[in-house]
């Protein structure tokens, strides 16, 4: 009897010993799943921080976008505009308009803009290495609308900021004492193309500043039958000499 109690024990311990491997394997694979749900709960929260931070950086750049004035226009008079008198005849309005002389660089005065009442009236072309004198005028939009009528046979074009001077020869302290929104503008311009950070040297201008010069659509000289008439030259002369006799030669 005693003999066959411990063949009991002995076989009792025997099924304890093996199986003990096997529970210490089976929490051993328990414990994976529980480390590799814990890493991916990690990785999502870090994908979810990355995720909504993005739209919060392009709110934030929106943000601080810049917020651009109303525009400004202003035409450049080199021929008859030049004369407050001829001016006021289009609008009442661009009578007491202040008429500021300037030069303009790379743009040439020919005498090529046909008219259909039989003379030929000052006209401009785009040429390297040439200047034009004249006066910029600001002008509100329907004051532009109205200068387009009367400029009928002529296409408006923008003349860059950077082609604009004031006319060396005038007295500074006379002509130039105030700001002007032109020279303002392109002073802007002029540092933001000298900054050492590329976004402010690509961007777009952060001013709202046009200047606008009137071509003539089909450059034709004058001859016999399209004539300069003296009284539309007494016209320009008249509005340069308002400004000194030197603007005017």
């Amino acid at each position: 009897m005693p003999a066959l109690l411990l063949k009991v024990f002995y076989f009792i311990a025997c099924i304890i010993f093996f199986m003990t491997p096997s529970t210490a394997a089976a929490a051993t694979e328990e414990a994976v799943p529980a480390t590799a749900a814990t890493a991916n709960e990690t990785t999502n929260a870090e994908i979810t921080k990355n995720t909504t931070t993005k739209p919060s950086t392009t709110k934030e750049s929106s943000s601080s976008s810049i917020t651009l004035p109303p525009p400004r226009h202003f035409v450049f008079g080199y021929g008859s505009l030049i004369c407050e008198k001829s001016r006021s005849v289009t609008n009442p309005n661009l009578k007491s308009k202040e008429a500021l002389p300037v030069v303009i660089q790379d743009v040439e005065r020919v005498w090529s803009a046909r008219t259909k009442t039989g003379y030929t009236a000052m006209g401009v072309r785009f040429a390297k290495d040439t200047e034009c004198t004249g006066v910029l005028i600001e002008v509100n939009v329907p004051e532009l609308a109205d200068l387009d009528k009367r400029e009928a046979n002529y296409d408006r074009r923008p003349i860059q900021l950077d082609n604009i001077d004031q006319v060396p020869f005038l007295d500074e302290a006379e002509f130039y004492e105030d700001d002007h929104p032109v020279f303002d503008a392109k002073e802007t311009e002029e540092k933001d193309s000298r900054s050492n950070d590329k976004n402010i040297r690509n961007k777009k201008p952060s001013h709202n500043v046009h200047v606008w010069i009137y071509i003539q659509r089909n450059p034709i000289p004058p001859d016999e039958s399209h004539p300069i008439p003296q009284s539309y030259v007494d016209i320009i002369i008249r509005g340069a000499l308002a400004i000194n006799e030197e603007f005017a030669k």
